[in-house]
């Protein structure tokens, strides 16, 4: 008998469960596959006969939650440098 992995999403799979996605959307198993199957569901879905598998970039974009949302200093680099150099407190 064949054994299947029974872990959630990993950070390096490429899809996730439409169960998964819910989850990160904060709805359930129901409706997240009643959107799935409309074609409402808020990014992409991939129908593969008939499982759904949800691309995890775009859900985490939808989401603010990936790399194109990493935090970027508001200025100049110089300055986080400078103030590391010195002890100064930035913005004083």
């Amino acid at each position: 008998m064949t054994s299947y992995p029974t872990t959630i999403h990993k950070p390096e799979s490429q899809t996730m469960s439409v169960t998964e996605a819910g989850r990160l959307l904060g709805v359930g198993r129901t409706l997240a596959y009643r959107l799935a199957s409309s074609g409402e569901f808020p990014v992409t879905v991939i129908r593969l006969g008939r499982t759904y598998r949800v691309p995890t970039a775009p859900l985490l974009d939808l989401l603010g939650l990936g790399p194109a949302t990493q935090y970027s200093p508001p200025c100049d680099e110089s300055v986080y440098t400078k103030a590391q150099s010195t002890g100064e407190e930035i913005g004083s």
